[in-house]
């Protein structure tokens, strides 16, 4: 956002040349939201992190996209039984370096979108303070892999 730009703009990085120090965009589009809206940080895991959940004794298995400490963005192919507002039990197991750690919480889903394969749900999270400490670890462990990693392509 600027004095040009009167919203965020989102764009599709074609081509970056670390040489010349030149990124190629291209698909601009203006955003209704910025990142810096957000309350919470939001990282996307390394791997793939599937998760259950249950909704009216019916079981839905997805892949998480992003998260933070109170939400989720969920990839799933079908909706089943779920809308707007319901409420569910979500579990996933969190991959850190040496070890996993199961979690199980209570969440509501807070948004629907449809894709191309699919549908993307955002989950509304209502966890347990050992459950947002274990989720804050996660996420300052993947915000610091992911500055390494800029580094790393950048030098």
């Amino acid at each position: 956002q600027s004095e040009i730009f009167p919203k965020n703009v989102l764009a599709k990085i074609v081509k970056i040349d670390l040489k010349s120090k030149m990124i190629l965009l291209s698909k601009f589009k203006y955003l209704d939201h910025s990142a810096l809206d957000r309350k919470s940080i939001r990282v996307q895991p390394k791997e793939h992190i599937i998760c259950t959940m249950h909704h009216m004794e019916e079981k839905i298995t997805g892949i998480i996209t992003d998260f933070s400490i109170n939400s989720l963005s969920i990839a799933l192919r079908q909706l089943g039984k779920l809308k707007l507002d319901s409420p569910m039990k979500i579990e996933f197991v969190l991959p850190f370096k040496n070890t996993s750690t199961k979690i199980e919480t209570d969440a509501r889903i807070y948004k629907i979108e449809k894709m191309q394969k699919g549908y993307k749900i955002i989950a509304l999270l209502f966890c347990k303070p050992n459950i947002e400490d274990m989720l804050h670890q996660y996420i300052s462990t993947r915000q610091l892999q992911i500055i390494k990693e800029i580094h790393d392509i950048l030098i």
